[in-house]
């Protein structure tokens, strides 16, 4: 069953069907199986598909779930995406501070687990942050360093936007 909705799960976040009939089968499956069942890295396309269509609220309620289950994480690749995920809603709501608060305890368990994909994305946010917040040099900073693990983490994305 597990494995039946993960790929559901997935099929859904990279099928061609309608953009908000797509987030509300996620957000179902959230709904029915709030167990991990999706991970870390589905919730976060989740979250951002919520907010650009202006549901923060239902991000919200997510992302206090997911603060609930900080404790119970085991694996700490998926505890600093967790920590990624609530930072990012924290940057939706524009409480720069705790998003700050929170890519960098994401950021930390990255670098303690060489995971260059986790240091590239939270680097990638906080030089954001930094930039709106007008502190230029920060955020020049920080963008060098997600430029850097976008191109060893092969995230090509992540280079063509660092």
């Amino acid at each position: 069953m597990k494995k039946t909705t993960q790929v559901l799960a997935f099929y859904l976040l990279f099928s061609s069907t309608a953009f908000a009939s797509t987030t509300d089968s996620l957000l179902h499956i959230w709904q029915q199986h709030p167990q991990g069942v999706i991970g870390q890295k589905t919730l976060n396309k989740l979250l951002t598909a919520l907010y650009k269509q202006e549901r923060i609220n239902q991000a919200d309620s997510i992302i206090q779930i997911v603060k609930k289950r900080i404790p119970s994480y085991k694996n700490e690749q998926e505890l600093a995406y967790a920590y990624f995920n609530i930072g990012l809603l924290s940057t939706y709501q524009l409480a720069f501070d705790s998003g700050k608060k929170w890519y960098e305890l994401s950021y930390q368990l990255a670098l303690k687990n060489k995971d260059e994909e986790g240091i590239y994305r939270a680097t990638d946010r906080y030089s954001g942050l930094y930039f709106f917040e007008g502190d230029y040099i920060s955020a020049l900073k920080y963008s060098k360093i997600a430029a850097e693990y976008a191109q060893k983490s092969k995230n090509i994305e992540g280079l063509i936007l660092a």
